[in-house]
């Protein structure tokens, strides 16, 4: 979600979300700025639910003086027949990240492939982690809950 105000949005997450009852854990990560390709947010959830995709959250440690270098070499990447890039963004967050990349693939292979091959070899990349891994967990994650 877009935040304006980091003041509502800390009393949103206290006095709403924590407060339903069942949860137990909650997590925010702040963004700054990114790229997110709308077409691909778009079409993920038919894409997630129906072709079996598993979507892995990539964080990424930038060589200092590199960030927008890198940044804009992850952006122009090219095309790969079987993993897509849903955002990549500035995390702050971290002591041992500078972006976050979130990725949609046919299978753990190829997106463990992708960063292999192509985000671990980027110039200015220090280093990865991949946080998550969901594939039924998509499908939990991108269908509307009914109430």
């Amino acid at each position: 979600c877009l935040v304006h105000d980091l003041i509502a949005f800390n009393n949103f997450m206290l006095d709403v979300v924590r407060c339903v009852e069942g949860v137990r854990e909650t997590s925010t990560v702040l963004s700054f700025g990114g790229r997110a390709d709308i077409d691909t947010l778009i079409d993920l959830e038919m894409e997630i639910t129906t072709n079996n995709m598993v979507a892995a959250n990539i964080m990424i440690d930038v060589q200092p003086g590199m960030d927008r270098r890198c940044f804009q070499a992850l952006l122009d990447l090219p095309a790969h027949p079987q993993v897509r890039r849903v955002w990549l963004l500035n995390c702050y967050h971290s002591d041992s990240a500078d972006l976050m990349l979130l990725l949609v693939g046919k299978n753990i292979s190829a997106i463990t492939g992708y960063v292999m091959s192509w985000i671990r070899t980027t110039p200015g990349v220090v280093d990865t982690e991949v946080l998550t891994v969901m594939d039924e967990l998509c499908e939990m994650f991108f269908t509307r809950m009914e109430g």
